[in-house]
């Protein structure tokens, strides 16, 4: 750890997908599916043969390479080429899922598609919102409507004092 406020160690947690932001730090953890499969400084886990973190490395370091030879180059700007990239690994990608994800019309369309087995739940969700939604106000009515018994007779407030507490309940 670093030494941190009084003398004590600082420990900082980091998730990152650039590897330049856990770098300098002394034990990286690499996660897959969940799982710890890998851990140790930049150092340890850039040596290890056929590991994540090293392929990681190889990927961003080959990625930063490209850029920095695409942006020099006068064909295409750097936008342009990470667009070109994306757009050859789309149709590998929709071959991977197959059929299971619907065609949408949006980002919201896409959502609904998603949310699809919650359906059922929507109505009775938002009834539930709108009734706790109402529960503050309809408090301060009944509120006001104890305080304005106050001001009848004797019997209109035994009367309307007993009428509204039954609303509490």
């Amino acid at each position: 750890g670093r030494d941190g406020i009084g003398g004590g160690s600082l420990t900082t947690v980091a998730i990152a997908h650039r590897l330049g932001t856990v770098r300098n730090s002394d034990v990286i953890h690499v996660m897959k599916d969940g799982a710890i499969v890998e851990r140790g400084s930049h150092a340890e886990l850039s040596q290890q043969e056929g590991g994540i973190y090293q392929a990681l490395h190889a990927a961003q370091a080959m990625s930063q390479a490209t850029a920095g030879s695409s942006a020099a180059s006068p064909k295409l700007p750097s936008s342009a080429a990470a667009m070109a990239r994306a757009e050859e690994a789309a149709p590998a990608a929709a071959s991977k899922q197959g059929a299971q994800e619907p065609a949408s019309t949006g980002s919201f369309g896409r959502l609904l598609q998603f949310n699809r087995p919650e359906w059922p739940l929507y109505l009775p969700g938002a009834l539930a919102a709108m009734l706790h939604g109402a529960s503050t106000p309809m408090q301060g009515y009944l509120l006001v409507a104890i305080l304005d018994s106050f001001y009848g007779s004797k019997e209109e407030m035994k009367d309307d004092v007993t009428r509204t507490t039954i609303y509490f309940v």
